[in-house]
């Protein structure tokens, strides 16, 4: 079994490619009666994936969650395809377990990135009053 080890960056390297650099990021998977809440804060990449699709697979798919996902991207600074086909799947799984999925409040880079992959068509958006969810529903 081959190990590598791993060094933390140094403040040259995070100086050298700024978008390293950035952060804090976190996604949270807040439970309502009514629907279950995923908060996505700064950037959701490659690297930051990860808790994006334990937190969706949830509320897409746990017995008994509330039949409303909503993604709340008012905090996201920065999505690329990773953080987008995470998105399709949960898009898909919950389509499969009858539920929907909702992302509110995407910045104009999120804009961009549904644009350009031509993935505006396929997801529910909405502005919301806000982080609890879209207000008056969604559109």
């Amino acid at each position: 079994m081959a190990t590598a080890e791993v060094r933390p960056r140094t403040r040259r390297q995070d100086e050298m490619n700024p978008l390293a650099a950035r952060g804090p990021h976190s996604v949270t998977l807040a439970t309502r009666a009514d629907r279950s809440v995923i908060t996505l804060t700064g950037d959701m990449d490659l690297d930051h994936v990860g808790p994006l699709r334990t937190a969706l697979q949830e509320a897409c798919t746990a017995p008994g969650a509330p039949a409303r996902v909503v993604v709340d991207l008012s905090r996201l600074d920065f999505c690329d395809s990773a953080g987008l086909n995470a998105l399709l799947h949960a898009r898909s799984l919950c389509e499969s377990n009858r539920r929907t999925l909702t992302l509110t409040d995407p910045g104009p880079q999120f804009h961009r990135l549904l644009s350009i992959t031509g993935t505006d068509r396929l997801f529910d958006l909405s502005v919301s009053g806000g982080a609890d969810g879209p207000a008056g529903g969604a559109r």
